[in-house]
């Protein structure tokens, strides 16, 4: 039972057609992983389609590393921070 001082859970990530949304109105294309969940929050990770790669949108973390191929086109366009390419 969660003590009067916790902090509320924050409100969750939805899916709105093709899109993961965010709380604060960010988005993902992509789709929940909700069986799989970021280490350092417990949110749900995020699969983003166009990065071929799982993220948390509450942390703003990539839960993968980029591969090494300099010709991947998925891991070069990939920012450092998932949310500064949200749609």
């Amino acid at each position: 039972m969660p003590r009067p001082d916790d902090p509320p859970d924050p409100p969750p990530l939805v899916e709105r057609g093709e899109w993961v949304v965010a709380p604060d109105g960010a988005r993902v294309l992509g789709w929940l992983e909700v069986e799989e969940r970021c280490a350092g929050c417990g949110a749900p990770q995020v699969y983003a389609v166009a990065f071929d790669a799982r993220l948390c949108m509450r942390c703003n973390a990539w839960l993968e590393a980029a591969c090494d191929d300099d010709e991947c086109d998925y891991c070069r366009r990939r920012p450092a921070r998932p949310l500064d390419a949200a749609g």
